[in-house]
């Protein structure tokens, strides 16, 4: 609980999982201690982690969508969605579509774990979609690190750097991935302004 004081004494948003990690069904971290857990983190926000599947089947990419218009059917409206990447262009679009107008802010990719070359195709493919916010990578770019570190294979300074420089990497393949959107759009607005 140490790096939360010292994230908001720097001016940092905080966001603690409410759910423990790694499990089929939701539960929550602290068990019947959750709700005095997250008001002493006093965190910015808390996430929520917890998985729909509408015909229990996992083999349908569309699901993601029709969960998503399921649930917004039910008034579930959070902030951001979390979804799984997906390199296909026509799912990633009915997904966005479905997800986008269903929060409050937009979606996020969810890493799950995967490691760097599998989860960058996703972040890039999804920063061509409408309301993708950001990504959710922290396993992904922090595990080896972390098992290096533990080990005594490094020290810390080297694995600060290492997962600073993973999720840099993550940043530049948005961001280059972002650009050539970010360009057209400022096309479109330059080209329908009228004189002043």
């Amino acid at each position: 609980m140490d790096a939360i004081p010292a994230a908001k004494a720097r001016g940092l948003q905080v966001v603690i999982p409410a759910e423990r990690s790694g499990q089929t069904e939701f539960i929550f971290e602290h068990g019947d201690d959750s709700g005095d857990a997250i008001e002493r983190a006093d965190p910015d926000a808390v996430k929520a982690l917890v998985g729909y599947n509408p015909v229990a089947d996992a083999q349908r990419p569309q699901l993601a969508a029709e969960a998503i218009d399921q649930l917004a059917a039910d008034g579930l409206r959070p902030d951001w969605w979390k979804l799984e990447g997906n390199n296909d262009p026509r799912r990633r679009r009915g997904v966005a579509t479905a997800a986008a107008p269903a929060a409050e802010i937009g979606w996020l990719v969810l890493g799950r774990g995967q490691d760097r070359e599998s989860v960058t195709p996703w972040v890039k493919a999804a920063a061509t979609a409408g309301g993708f916010m950001g990504f959710a990578e922290g396993g992904t770019l922090r595990t080896d690190s972390f098992t290096a570190l533990l080990r005594g294979e490094i020290d810390d300074r080297e694995a600060v750097n290492r997962i600073a420089n993973a999720y840099l990497d993550i940043v530049s393949a948005y961001r280059r991935a972002a650009l050539p959107r970010q360009l057209r759009r400022k096309e479109c607005r330059v080209s329908t302004e009228g004189p002043r």
